[in-house]
């Protein structure tokens, strides 16, 4: 499997499985809305000021909330978390799908989610 890595200037220091945007002072920063169209990937390597954002591959996606396997992941207005799609989204929101869960978690609070990223 190929993955996609790409290094970035970033806002600040960020932990793996954060979800990262376009935006802030630097190339990237934290993603802060739901289902941002601005999202990038997710961190998988953070140093001095720089990240490794992973936009294609097998990760780590930092999630709040129950999830399933197979479900979508989208950004969350909570900064750099990302939660399950429920319900019913139009087709102009996939394109602000960053993956999908490998995994099966009941834990409501943050938890990093093995996922397929495909941003």
């Amino acid at each position: 499997m190929n993955h996609i890595i790409t290094e970035y200037q970033a806002d600040d220091e960020y932990d793996i499985g954060i979800v990262i945007e376009i935006g802030g002072d630097q190339e990237v920063t934290q993603s802060s809305i739901h289902l941002s169209r601005k999202v990038l990937g997710v961190v998988t390597k953070t140093e001095h000021n720089k990240v490794a954002v992973l936009s294609h591959g097998r990760g780590q996606i930092l999630c709040l909330g129950p999830i399933r396997k197979g479900e979508m992941i989208t950004s969350s207005d909570v900064p750099g978390h990302a939660v399950a799609i429920r319900g019913f989204f139009s087709e102009k929101d996939s394109i602000a799908i960053i993956g999908k869960s490998l995994e099966d978690s009941d834990d409501v609070g943050p938890k990093l989610i093995s996922s397929f990223i495909t941003v």
